[in-house]
């Protein structure tokens, strides 16, 4: 029911009213990131990047995690960016919410999924109440990693390179979508000591 209001007139709705780039995060913490997994297990093309916070994975006995097994086919093509987030003090590493979500992560793995970037982090100090807050930042950092220059683009750098790069974010994000000033300012001292070398 949920699910077909998301789907049937939250999201049309929003189309139509706002001003938007079509770039859907779904994000859920508890029975919310319970529901958020179902839908990348079920329906994943619905959004185009998942932040899945301590989900109740033991939900009718890890019933989430025994449909994964079952409709998931080996190396089929699901591109997206997936955090999953939990804190430490939410049970024990061989025992409850954190292992749930182990064992969830584990099928997703065991079958190979093309495009599937999955990142798992666990929150010293955290609780179930306190753990969200971490999550979502360390899951849009994830999200939008695509932002950050990577090593290997700093160290081929060209002009060539960067405007395909800039290209590749306008066509993702838009055409005002930016890196941060911090980025552009970190790859100018790399250069500039690379040109003074």
């Amino acid at each position: 029911m949920f699910l077909s209001f998301n789907k049937n007139e939250l999201i049309p709705y929003i189309d139509k009213s706002c001003r938007i780039n079509y770039i859907r995060i779904l994000k859920g913490h508890s029975l919310g990131g319970l529901f958020a997994a179902t839908i990348l297990i079920e329906q994943p093309q619905l959004f185009s990047n998942y932040i899945i916070m301590s989900p109740a994975l033991w939900w009718n006995g890890e019933e989430l995690t025994r449909k994964a097994i079952a409709n998931l086919m080996e190396n089929q093509s699901i591109e997206k960016m997936v955090f999953f987030g939990i804190g430490k003090e939410e049970s024990g590493a061989d025992y409850g919410m954190r292992k749930e979500l182990t064992n969830f992560i584990d099928v997703l793995n065991a079958k190979n999924i093309n495009g599937l970037n999955i990142r798992h982090k666990e929150f010293e100090g955290e609780g179930h109440m306190s753990s969200p807050l971490r999550s979502n930042y360390f899951g849009l950092k994830h999200v939008f990693s695509d932002l950050k220059y990577s090593n290997a683009f700093i160290s081929n750098f060209s002009i060539e390179n960067f405007l395909e790069e800039e290209n590749k974010i306008i066509a993702e994000y838009g055409d005002s979508a930016k890196r941060t000033g911090e980025a552009y300012y970190n790859l100018c001292s790399v250069i500039y000591k690379i040109n003074l070398s």
